[in-house]
């Protein structure tokens, strides 16, 4: 049996993504390596790991690591010959991210540093880069799920950057596609005590400002905004005590600005820029299988008016039945 060993195209690819200045070949290798990397055996082999070259070679193209601070600064929009009309720099990153994001998983094929530059990579996908197209917003909501894989897996290297990175997160405007990502993400690491065991109250804070906006009916679903609630309420269980007192204020002071503040102001929720999925629902209008309506029976006539028939009751006993005389058994019958 025969071995062939993939070092040789894993050296060209990276090569080639820090040398070539060829935009066609460039992003056909971006769009093609996080199909490659689904083969975990394949890409891991037994006596060369590639992977941290790979790595390093992705983060340098969105921030360029400690030992390139001499080196020229990360690829930009007119690096590359053959690009795209208007071709930017987000333009760019939105090829680099998925690649990255796949790279959470092969945590195991990656040194501590370049753990940490791949967070901060994948931080700044979802925090520093803003766009109103849809393709950012795609991104970002990849960012994210990367980042909650790697909490799970790095849980070492996340420990350290972790405060910054829910202070970044607390800054950016939520919208609704990246909504519930980031609320599982914060969910998430409620189940993870190592994580926020040593957190102070600016990191509680900053847990609570990304779960306030999301708690607004007016923007968000009925899944988010009962989301948003839950997340809030099993992080304020896991505070410390002596940290709540200061959160109570904090916390109602959002849920007013959030809440109460809008539907006083009179926000029309059924006004034409508000779409039906974002306005948010009622579990009182659900239907009730036990419910009397469904046992009312509604006809129209040809006019147009609706008359309602109602189910046929049982009839009552009357009195004298129940005041009939009492007759024994037949003989016989008798046990």
């Amino acid at each position: 049996m025969a071995y062939i060993s993939l070092s040789p195209a894993v050296q060209c690819i990276v090569t080639a993504l820090k040398c070539d200045l060829d935009w066609t070949i460039v992003s056909f290798l971006l769009q093609e390596i996080p199909n490659s990397l689904k083969n975990r055996a394949l890409v891991l082999t037994r006596y060369n790991n590639d992977v941290d070259d790979l790595a390093a070679a992705l983060c340098n193209m969105i921030l360029l690591g400690p030992s390139s601070s001499g080196e020229r600064r990360p690829p930009g929009p007119d690096t590359y010959r053959n690009s795209p009309a208007r071709f930017s720099r987000l333009e760019l990153h939105c090829h680099v991210f998925p690649v990255l994001a796949s790279l959470a998983s092969y945590h195991t094929a990656l040194a501590p540093p370049l753990q940490q530059r791949l967070i901060k990579c994948l931080e700044f996908g979802a925090t520093k880069v803003t766009t109103e197209s849809e393709r950012g917003y795609s991104r970002q909501e990849k960012c994210i799920t990367a980042l909650t894989t790697c909490t799970l897996e790095m849980e070492r290297e996340m420990v350290k950057l972790l405060p910054e990175v829910l202070l970044n997160l607390s800054k950016i405007s939520i919208t609704t596609s990246i909504a519930i990502p980031i609320l599982e993400f914060v969910s998430m690491l409620t189940r993870l005590p190592k994580l926020f065991s040593n957190f102070v109250g600016d990191q509680y804070m900053s847990v609570f400002a990304i779960c306030m906006p999301c708690t607004n009916p007016f923007k968000y679903n009925h899944y988010t905004v009962s989301l948003a609630h839950h997340v809030i309420a099993v992080w304020f269980l896991k505070c410390r005590f002596n940290f709540r007192r200061d959160f109570v204020r904090f916390i109602t002071n959002g849920l007013r600005a959030n809440i109460i503040i809008p539907f006083e102001e009179g926000i029309n929720l059924l006004s034409k820029s508000t779409t039906s999925t974002l306005v948010n629902e009622d579990s009182s209008n659900r239907k009730r299988s036990s419910s009397l309506t469904e046992q009312i029976l509604g006809h129209s006539d040809p006019n147009g008016t609706l008359s309602v028939v109602w189910p046929r009751a049982r009839p009552l006993r009357s009195v004298a039945d129940h005041s009939a005389p009492f007759s024994p058994p037949a003989p016989g019958l008798e046990r």
